[in-house]
C-alpha cells in the first residue's frame, strides 16, 4: 500500500482540497484502492499500524483520524480533552501490538490512545518542540 496526498495545485482532480485528501494505491498495480476524505485542512502526519491494517492521520484541522487501510473507510475520530493540543501534532506512532497510538504535540504533550475504543488513556508532559513519538519494548527489567 502506498500513499499520495492527492491534490493538484489550483484545484485539479480534488477540487481545491490539496493536502486534505489521502489516496491509497496498490503498489503492485497502478490502481487506486481508496480515497480518504475527512480532514478539512492539510494532513500533516500519517502512520500505518504494524499489523492491523489501521492508518492514523493527523492534520492542521486539530483532528486525529483512524481509517481501515484496506478499504479506506473511516474507523473513528480521536477526541482529546483539549482539541487545540492536536493542532501542532509532531508525529504519530503505534505500539507493536497496534492497540495504542501515541500522538506527540509540538507544544509539549503526548497523548496515548486506546485504538479499539478511541479513548484517550493518558496525556503526558514532554519537551516542547521535540515531537517524535517512539515506542520501545523492554524484555528485561533490572
Amino acid at each position: 500500500m502506498s500513499v499520495h496526498d492527492g491534490g493538484e495545485p489550483g484545484g485539479g482532480k480534488d477540487g481545491g482540497r490539496e493536502g486534505q485528501v489521502i489516496r491509497l494505491w496498490d503498489p503492485d498495480s497502478p490502481r487506486e484502492v481508496a480515497e480518504l476524505n475527512g480532514h478539512v485542512d492539510q494532513v500533516t502526519h500519517l502512520e500505518f499500524s504494524p499489523g492491523s491494517g489501521t492508518l492514523a492521520t493527523a492534520g492542521a484541522d486539530c483532528l486525529i483520524r483512524l481509517w481501515y487501510a484496506r478499504t479506506g473507510a473511516a474507523a473513528r475520530q480521536l477526541l482529546p480533552a483539549t482539541p487545540q493540543a492536536v493542532a501542532g501534532t509532531g508525529g504519530l506512532a503505534f505500539s507493536q501490538d497496534s492497540r495504542i497510538l501515541m500522538s506527540s504535540q509540538m507544544e509539549g504533550t503526548d497523548g496515548l490512545w486506546d485504538v479499539p475504543t478511541g479513548k484517550e488513556l493518558r496525556c503526558l508532559v514532554s519537551v516542547p518542540g521535540q515531537a517524535t513519538p517512539t515506542f520501545a519494548c523492554a524484555t528485561h527489567w533490572y
